[in-house]
């Protein structure tokens, strides 16, 4: 259970993943060295036991629990892994402690998850192969996008574990454009930003700035200064600070900004120069294509017709997210069954659960 502090879209995945597995005995999360704030964002139970500290903490946080009087069930972080050579040893320890998990008869869940993408300098075969491996080793081994299970060829292709919470759609007046960008890539083009502007004028809708992860606050209050319009900055204390805004389009290159604003009943769209195989692929899973617009060397008509023509799809893609959310509950019942089974001494001989 650890991420970057500031990111609310890495939050809302570890707290999903931690509902999905929560037993009323508590688990054991090993959460590096987050601030309490993060700690408070993961509704952590009395009853749970926070492990804290670096690399070695954790090595040892793992073999004791390998190695423990209990059978271990062992749940991994979702979001993206990464398969770099600087990770080999991560990955061959990972697997050494999946072979002893599995030797004693316990378990091991990997949530919705992804190979992050990476220069092909940095990639490594072997530690891809390690972590093929270790997916082979599951009881539950999800993807949440087709290219990475291609890569794995292990596992099932689910929709993210974000899509796991309770939808919003419906509740709200649409009536917010809401712009949320990354604050490490250049700002959109001048034809771009007019396009924005001049789509929330043509259709009544109040463009917003908002920042929901915390390295993008100075993007966002640059936007609201360019576009003259407010700004809405994610407040770390309040969990639901950014998440409160009714929204009817939301561009951004974030993945889970797109995916809580389309929880919200917005549209989401990624409007990017070159934009990246990521955000596409993630909800093509879902059946929700055609997302993302190359706007470099775009004219502000064609970035204005697109955009337009992406609010008409706002049911379309309401509609694919209600789909996800009822397939990732049942997922999740699969996953409680699992763990039912491998924690009840009375099954403790039975045969495996299904694999998922």
């Amino acid at each position: 259970m650890t991420g970057p502090d500031g990111n609310l879209g890495d939050i809302l995945i570890r707290r999903a993943s931690l509902e999905w597995v929560r037993t009323p005995s508590g688990v054991s999360a090993f959460v590096g060295s987050h601030p309490q704030s993060w700690l408070d964002a993961m509704d952590f139970t009395a009853q749970d036991t926070m492990v804290f500290g670096g690399s070695r903490e954790r090595i040892v946080w793992l073999l004791k629990g390998a190695f423990g009087p209990k059978k271990p069930i062992l749940v991994t972080d979702p979001g993206e892994t990464w398969v770099g050579r600087n990770r080999l040893p991560h990955h061959l320890f990972h697997l050494a402690v999946g072979l002893v998990i599995k030797a004693r008869g316990g378990a091991i869940i990997i949530p919705p998850h992804a190979l992050a993408q990476q220069r092909a300098a940095s990639k490594s075969t072997i530690t891809l192969s390690l972590h093929r491996l270790f997916a082979r080793l599951a009881d539950v081994c999800l993807w949440r996008e087709p290219w990475s299970k291609a890569e794995a060829r292990t596992g099932v292709l689910v929709p993210d574990i974000a899509f796991s919470r309770n939808p919003r759609a419906g509740a709200d007046t649409r009536d917010l454009l809401i712009v949320s960008l990354r604050g490490d890539r250049p700002l959109p083009s001048r034809q771009a930003l007019d396009a924005i502007r001049s789509v929330g004028q043509r259709t009544g809708l109040e463009v917003v700035a908002v920042s929901q992860v915390d390295v993008d606050d100075e993007r966002a209050q640059t936007l609201s200064s360019i576009l003259q319009t407010r700004a809405v900055i994610w407040d770390p204390e309040d969990q639901a600070s950014a998440e409160r805004v009714s929204q009817a389009l939301v561009i951004s290159d974030r993945l889970h900004v797109l995916i809580l604003g389309l929880l919200s009943g917005a549209m989401p769209v990624e409007l990017a120069p070159s934009p990246e195989r990521k955000i596409a692929a993630h909800f093509s899973t879902i059946g929700l294509d055609h997302i993302s617009f190359n706007a470099e060397n775009r004219s502000e008509d064609e970035i204005s017709f697109w955009l337009s023509a992406q609010i008409q799809r706002r049911e379309e893609a309401v509609a694919a997210m209600r789909i996800a959310h009822e397939e990732l509950q049942r997922v999740a019942d699969q996953v409680g069954t699992i763990l039912r089974r491998r924690s009840s001494h009375a099954q403790m001989t039975a045969p495996k659960g299904r694999r998922i």
